[in-house]
């Protein structure tokens, strides 16, 4: 079903219909929308005339197609009173800025008599240079502040749920732009509005780049603030996504298999948060393990859930798993086919008294240190740590930004250990320009 902004076929009309849309029919939004801009306007709010694509004063109209409009050099949007006050705005989505565009909107509002004229250019990314009399604000700032005011009201809600879907389905329709519309502010699924694989695919992303600006987290697991994760999110079978961080040795001498890595998964009902030790790391499995013996093995889970016992009391669906796993893949994009997978919950290995919740089972540590010793074909070992999307801290985006930074910073001991730090970087990009030749 056709969306009811859907009017037009360039996406900066498209989401400047939906923008003028949303106010033109909640006029409550108005007022506090211009103060978010910083721009002051002279007489009363009710007043005031929401166009686009037009120009204060004239009869130039939106009855024009996408490419009269864009001869034409009309304003997206505009909002203006019926005397001098006018705010123009100038949406860019794909297409380029231009001052001289700009420029030339205040220029023709002043000739209609429009002499306080607000110049408004949204953008996804920051431009570089603006004149002083250009307003900037770039869509994650819009997208957040509509995300204040959708619980009450239908039209601001409608305008999310729009750049939401418009943000997932532009790589679809070839729509080359940088950066994002929207921001991550938590996860709010519900039974009204389920998860998506569309909204999944969104939602991890924008939570990879909150992560990689995390200081204390890019510090304890050495991440690449420059990594952009994987290069195609493509669907589980269960409609799941996840994504990858790599550190920053992984990025400049080797693939993320070569080296601890962190990884956020989205699943239907619930986040999962792992740090992944591949079978391929540098170092070895079994000589790292053999190093440090079971004790040592134990050790470090139990510190891993001393490391946790904060989260415990502050989110109560969390659940922290060690885990082996054995697979293969047919071929290369194909779904894994899982031979083994042993997960146990680390509270039932670090707990040395038995509670009424979590017994006490030290076999499993002996199990999975047992195998991991003596295996004879890949195994990947791992850290996943579940939390619900309907706990509290997942609702807020800094709080779950937080929340999942501190799952894997608790992990740092296991990713201490198999973290190899002496890498001769002159060898390795001999071998990488081998690789290349």
């Amino acid at each position: 079903m056709r969306n009811i902004f859907d009017q037009y076929s360039q996406p900066e009309n498209k989401v400047t219909h939906a923008l003028i849309t949303a106010l033109t029919e909640d006029r409550k939004l108005l007022k506090p929308f211009l103060k978010m801009l910083d721009v002051k306007q002279p007489s009363g709010y009710e007043h005031l005339h929401i166009d686009q694509q037009c120009v204060p004063g004239s009869d130039l109209q939106s009855s024009l197609t996408d490419g009269e409009l864009e001869k034409r050099g009309l304003p997206d949007g505009c909002i203006y009173d019926d005397e001098e006050w006018a705010v123009l705005i100038e949406v860019k989505v794909q297409a380029e800025i231009s001052v001289d565009q700009l420029r030339r909107h205040r220029k023709t509002a002043e000739k209609y008599g429009y002499t306080n004229t607000n110049v408004v250019l949204i953008t996804i990314d920051k431009p570089k240079r603006l004149p002083k009399w250009v307003k900037h604000i770039e869509w994650r700032e819009v997208y957040t502040w509509f995300c204040n005011y959708r619980t009450t009201s239908y039209w601001a809600n409608q305008l999310v749920q729009y750049i939401e879907v418009f943000e997932t389905k532009m790589p679809e329709k070839d729509y080359e732009i940088r950066g994002t519309m929207t921001q991550f502010n938590g996860f709010h699924f519900s039974e009204k509005h389920p998860y998506t694989y569309q909204q999944g695919k969104r939602l991890v992303k924008l939570l990879h780049q909150e992560l990689r600006q995390h200081k204390k987290l890019v510090s304890a697991l050495d991440l690449d603030v420059n990594s952009t994760g994987r290069k195609g999110i493509t669907r589980n079978p269960d409609g799941g996504v996840w994504d990858t961080i790599t550190t920053v040795k992984a990025s400049k001498f080797d693939s993320h298999t070569s080296h601890p890595h962190a990884t956020v998964d989205l699943e239907p009902t619930q986040i999962s948060p792992a740090l992944t030790i591949p079978n391929s790391i540098r170092g070895g499995v079994r000589k790292k393990l053999a190093g440090i013996g079971i004790e040592g093995f134990a050790d470090i889970i139990k510190e891993i859930n001393r490391n946790m016992e904060p989260l415990y009391e502050r989110v109560p669906s969390i659940t922290p798993k060690i885990y082996i796993i054995q697979r293969y893949y047919k071929q290369m994009g194909a779904p894994a086919r899982h031979d083994a997978l042993l997960e146990v919950n680390i509270r039932t290995i670090a707990s040395d008294v038995s509670s009424g919740v979590w017994k006490h089972q030290p076999m499993w540590c002996d199990a999975i240190y047992s195998i991991l010793l003596n295996k004879k074909t890949n195994i990947q070992l791992g850290l996943r740590t579940f939390v619900a999307y309907d706990d509290r801290v997942m609702q807020s985006g800094p709080d779950a930004v937080n929340t999942v930074a501190e799952i894997l910073i608790a992990c740092k001991p296991i990713f201490d250990l198999f973290y190899e730090t002496k890498i001769d970087a002159s060898s390795e990009r001999k071998k990488l320009a081998a690789v290349k030749v």
